[in-house]
């Protein structure tokens, strides 16, 4: 089975591919244009990509396709439709990244609330120890408890975006 991954680069480095080199022949490439593509893909029966978008002329470009696989968690850069009207099957990694994504989401969150930023340049720049107050009110610090979170999409992260919501006390809608 000739197998072909696109766009490498935009994955993990520390991803082994050798369960998937066991399944057939792997070639990969770290980066792949538009137009490099066609080249690329006209003998393969399994296509890995990552960023890389596959619509009717790069299915076309690929007969003997049977099977796209989406190394992340959406499918939005690949004409699904288009593929499984020709026998095709589209399948993505659908719990891929979820842990990392709700800890962003919070770092994010906290960063807001903390005002991390300007703190880290307050004591950085000298103005905390020249204050002779060795504090700073300048910024209100909100408390998450009590608060509402607003979540769109309740699949993998959003669930679990809820639950670490909950754990900070807040109301989850």
């Amino acid at each position: 089975m000739k197998i072909v991954f696109l766009d490498t680069d935009v994955v993990s480095v520390d991803i082994s591919l050798t369960p998937i080199e066991a399944l057939g022949e792997l070639t990969c490439y770290g980066t792949t244009t538009p137009d490099e593509i066609p080249s690329r893909v006209d003998d393969c029966e399994v296509l890995i990509i990552n960023k890389v978008k596959i619509g009717k002329p790069q299915i076309d470009a690929a007969p003997r396709l049977k099977l796209i696989c989406e190394a992340a968690t959406g499918v939005d850069n690949v004409d699904v439709a288009y593929a499984e009207s020709k026998g095709i099957k589209v399948k993505n990694v659908a719990a891929y990244s979820t842990d990392s994504v709700v800890q962003t989401t919070f770092y994010h969150l906290l960063n807001l609330v903390f005002h991390c930023g300007h703190f880290d340049s307050y004591v950085k720049d000298g103005r905390y120890g020249a204050s002779g107050l060795f504090t700073d009110l300048s910024r209100k610090i909100m408390e998450l408890a009590g608060k509402t979170y607003g979540i769109i999409g309740m699949g993998n992260i959003g669930s679990k975006v809820a639950q670490s919501a909950t754990a900070f006390g807040m109301k989850v809608c």
